[in-house]
């Protein structure tokens, strides 16, 4: 603690002793006494100081420089001394004071005159025009008095308002007169708008032909800046009903200036959907109706030719390519017209890739005491053959045989009972790159074991079947549906390709009901305005489509063709007091019990259907307000 006193008590000395050598300096003109770090301590030495002569003020803070020597060399101003300066800012004497640093102690004060100077009235320069950023800009200025150029921050200060957006900005500038007060500049410049050709924009993706102007969305970009309409700019279209070349015009205003033009394509069945599935050796196309689409020219690749060829102009939306050539890949080309007017309108050509299966074998059975005989047909490309086998007293389906030799085509079935139905199908199969490729399962042959439902029932010579409405309290009849002439040829020719010779009539009508069921498309919208007016027989036998009135009118068109009472009802279906749809449905009385036929759609509608059922085993139907089920 003594220590620590001493200490201070030498510091003090020694500053007053500093203190009173510098007044005495200043009395004596230009040397001043300071101290400097010796060996033994600090000792006194001289130092000289040049006289600061009279400053002339122009403008802010007047800080001459100041020049210290010892023994005739210059002190280091930045480690021996630092100066600071008083009252510089106005005329009359202002001070230096030079603090000694370092390896010196100690500090003197140096006095100067400030004398009133002939200060030129300050002037900014004009400000260039800037160009809009998005940023707030602040452009530097040149500001003089006289021949003097001023220093920012030093002379005078400078404030910015309304300099973000395209237009006029202002500039403050604050000047220091000589006597340190501020005289505030008022500025403007201007902030032009960006010109539109730099601006970036997104390609705009090709529009689908509606037959309506399309207003597709556009996008510009300043920098990585999203621009928006309205707010940036507005957008005119022109000739945007197509097919072809649309264009929009953007008019930029706000801090965008001028215009740009984009260019889009309008594209007729750019919607156009394309579809294949492939069956055996049959490819079945299929494609959706854009708007505005007549007619469909069909191609597939001719390899030979290195060429597409025609297969088909028409008007329906699928085709059957049949008879193909095995485990081949078929290429397909779908091209869209459009005859409005006169007009024909060629859309964009739809492509797609098939390969085909394996053919569908044939099957034929031969009953025997307590055995069955399977025989198919051969087909060299297959690796073998998978055997299946319903069991109509059970009601279960099983695989029976997996024959793998391929020259093997025939098959003793000897795990069976005298008197029960039995129902056969057959597939090929072939190894491709460690997975099997089936073909489509054969036509089902029964073994005709199990008695008809038609057994019994007189055929008669039908052409009609009636339609009856039962959403009211009573039932009412609607109309009757004549079978024409057309109607009979497709029964007939469906009839001569699906249908075998030893077929029962009962045989008949289930392998038709399955086949509406898994073949039929469930159209909507415009595909079912395009059907809608067809009859039930041509909608579903010929074009395959079709909702319930179709394809169970499909289904008493082929009872009535075999001879068979049916009719259609237009009822309800749900659940009664809940939520229910109309529907149609087929009926048929055999032998004084009413059935129910109905083919369902395993599509949108579901996998349901029934096969002469009476209305106790079926769901959901509703007649006259009853559900009846």
């Amino acid at each position: 603690m003594k220590k620590t006193r001493r200490a201070l008590l030498i510091l003090s000395v020694i500053l007053c002793v500093c203190a009173f050598c510098a007044t005495l300096a200043f009395a004596q003109g230009q040397y001043y006494t300071v101290y400097v770090r010796g060996e033994s301590g600090w000792e006194s030495c001289v130092v000289e100081v040049e006289p600061i002569p009279a400053q002339t003020l122009v403008s802010g803070f007047v800080c001459p420089p100041v020049t210290v020597t010892r023994e005739g060399e210059p002190l280091d101003s930045d480690f021996d001394y630092s100066v600071t300066y008083f009252n510089n800012t106005a005329p009359g004497t202002a001070m230096a004071r030079i603090t000694f640093t370092g390896d010196y102690l100690g500090y003197v004060d140096v006095p100067f005159e400030i004398l009133p100077g002939q200060f030129a009235a300050p002037e900014v320069l004009p400000i260039p025009e800037q160009t809009y950023t998005g940023e707030p800009i602040e452009p530097e200025l040149t500001v003089v008095a006289g021949k003097d150029v001023l220093v920012r921050d030093v002379d005078y200060y400078v404030s910015y308002y309304n300099n973000v957006n395209a237009g006029q900005a202002q500039a403050v500038v604050s000047v220091f007169d000589e006597y340190g007060d501020t005289d505030d500049m008022f500025v403007t410049f201007e902030i032009l708008p960006v010109d539109a050709a730099v601006l970036s924009a997104d390609d705009i993706p090709p529009q689908g032909y509606t037959g309506f102007t399309v207003y597709p969305p556009v996008t510009f970009f300043f920098g990585e800046r999203q621009l928006y309409e309205y707010e940036d700019y507005d957008l005119d279209y022109d000739n945007c009903v197509g097919p072809g070349k649309g264009t929009v015009t953007a008019t930029f205003h706000g801090n965008f200036t001028g215009t740009r033009t984009l260019e889009f394509e309008i594209r007729f069945a750019a919607d156009l959907v394309f579809e294949a599935e492939n069956e055996s050796d049959t490819v079945y196309l299929s494609w959706s109706v854009p708007y505005g689409a007549t007619s469909y020219r069909l191609y597939r690749y001719d390899a030979e030719n290195s060429a597409y060829v025609l297969l088909k102009h028409t008007k329906l939306t699928n085709y059957e390519d049949k008879n193909l050539e095995q485990l081949k890949t078929y290429k397909y080309k779908l091209v869209p017209y459009s005859n409005t007017d006169g007009t024909i309108i060629r859309g964009a050509a739809k492509t797609l890739t098939v390969k085909v299966g394996l053919k569908r074998p044939n099957l034929a059975l031969k009953t025997m005491n307590k055995k069955i005989k399977i025989a198919w047909t051969q087909n060299p490309l297959a690796d073998g053959y998978l055997l299946y086998r319903y069991d109509a007293s059970t009601g279960k389906e099983k695989k029976i045989a997996k024959i793998t030799d391929n020259t093997v085509r025939k098959y003793l079935d000897k795990n069976v009972k005298n008197g029960v139905g039995y129902n056969y199908t057959v597939r090929s199969y072939k190894k491709i790159d460690g997975k099997n490729l089936f073909s489509a399962y054969s036509d089902g042959v029964s073994s005709l074991s199990v008695k008809s439902l038609l057994s019994g029932v007189k055929k008669q010579k039908l052409t009609s079947y009636p339609i009856y409405n039962v959403q009211g309290a009573k039932s009412r009849y609607l109309s009757s549906v004549m079978l024409r002439e057309e109607d009979l040829k497709i029964l007939e020719d469906f009839a001569n390709k699906y249908f075998k010779h030893s077929w029962t009539d009962e045989q008949k009508l289930r392998f038709t009901l399955d086949w509406i069921n898994s073949k039929v498309y469930y159209p909507l919208g415009r595909e079912f305005e395009a059907i809608c007016n067809y009859t039930h027989t041509v909608a579903i036998f010929k074009y395959k489509k079709g909702q319930c009135l179709q394809y169970n009118g499909a289904m008493c068109a082929m009872m009535t063709y075999l001879g068979y009472p049916s009719q259609l009802i237009m009822g309800y279906r749900g659940t009664w007091g809940g939520s229910y749809w109309q529907h149609f449905w087929a009926e048929s009385v055999l032998n004084e019990t009413t059935y129910v036929l109905e083919t369902g759609n395993d599509g949108r509608s579901g996998d349901w259907s029934y096969f002469f059922q009476p209305y106790s085993e079926t769901f959901g139907y509703i007649k006259n307000r009853k559900n009846v089920s």
